[in-house]
C-alpha cells in the first residue's frame, strides 16, 4: 500500500499537467482501501434481526458457506499433512452460522436444523475434485449435541443461495415446515432474505458476523488490505443483488 501511494505521490510531482486526474485516482484508491468505507456500507446494508426468542421454529435454516472446503480438497490432492484432515473441522469466518444453528436446536428454539446439500467442486491438475461439506457440518452438529433426526440435509445439490431458497421451498411444502428462521452472515442477509421471499417463504432473520460501527478508531482510516477486501465484499453483494433483481429472482 505504501508503494502504491508513494507512486501516486511521485506522479503528482512528476506530471504537473496531469495532477488533477492523478489526485482523483489517489482519492478514489484511498476511499476504497480504508476499512471505514466498508463498515459504513455494511451498517446501511444490513437487515435487522426479526428472531423471536419466545417462538419455537419448525426449522432453522443455516445457509452454507462456513466450511473451508479448499483445505480438504487440496490436501486430498497434494497430501502435505501427516494426519487425515477429514477427522477434523476446518471452518472459515462464516462458521458462526453453524454455531448459531446448533444453539437454536440445543436451546429448544427450533425443531430441526436445515442445511443445504452442498458438495463444492474445484478444478485441480486437470480434474475436478469435490468435498461433501454438508456431511462434515452434520458430523460436527451431532458431536455438539444435535440429535441425528433433527439435522436435515435438504435438496439435490446446491451451488448458490438461489438453489437453497428454491429447494427449501420444495422441502417445506412436503414436510409441513411453516415457521422458519433464516441464519446467515450479516453481509449476506439482505440478498438471502430477498431470494427466500421470492419463493414465497417469509422467514424470520438472525444474522451473524456483524459489523460494529466504530467511527473513532484510527486504523479504520488507514489504507490496508483489510479495507480493500471489505470493499470487494461490498461490491460483490451489491452487484449480486442487482444481478438477481435484473433476472427476476428477487
Amino acid at each position: 500500500m505504501l508503494y502504491i501511494f508513494g507512486g501516486l505521490l511521485w506522479l503528482m510531482i512528476k506530471l504537473k499537467d496531469q495532477r488533477k486526474p492523478v489526485l482523483i485516482l489517489t482519492v478514489y484508491f484511498y476511499l476504497v482501501s480504508i476499512p471505514i468505507s466498508g463498515i459504513l456500507f455494511w451498517s446501511a446494508w444490513n437487515k435487522e434481526d426479526t428472531f423471536k426468542p419466545e417462538k419455537v421454529y419448525d426449522g432453522v435454516v443455516v445457509l452454507t458457506g462456513g466450511v473451508d472446503y479448499n483445505w480438504y480438497i487440496e490436501e486430498k490432492v497434494y497430501r502435505k499433512l501427516l494426519f487425515d484432515p477429514e477427522k477434523y473441522f476446518h471452518f472459515n469466518r462464516h462458521a458462526d452460522r453453524i454455531y448459531a444453528g446448533i444453539n437454536f436446536i440445543q436451546s429448544g428454539r427450533a425443531k430441526k436444523l436445515l442445511y443445504g446439500n452442498w458438495v463444492p467442486r474445484i478444478l485441480i491438475q486437470g480434474r475436478y475434485e469435490s468435498f461433501n461439506t454438508s456431511e462434515l457440518v452434520k458430523k460436527f452438529a451431532l458431536q455438539n449435541g444435535v440429535p441425528e433426526e433433527k439435522f436435515i440435509i435438504y435438496g439435490k445439490g446446491v451451488k448458490r443461495t438461489l438453489d437453497e431458497a428454491r429447494q427449501l421451498k420444495t422441502y417445506a411444502e412436503k414436510n409441513a415446515i411453516q415457521d422458519i428462521l433464516l441464519v446467515t452472515s450479516e453481509s449476506h442477509m439482505r440478498r438471502a432474505e430477498a431470494l427466500f421471499k421470492k419463493q414465497g417463504l417469509s422467514p424470520d432473520l438472525y444474522s451473524v458476523v456483524k459489523t460494529s460501527l466504530v467511527l473513532a478508531k484510527l486504523k479504520n482510516y488507514v489504507p490496508s488490505h483489510t479495507g480493500l477486501k471489505s470493499t470487494m465484499g461490498c461490491l460483490y453483494e451489491l452487484v449480486g443483488y442487482l444481478g438477481y433483481s435484473i433476472r427476476g429472482d428477487i
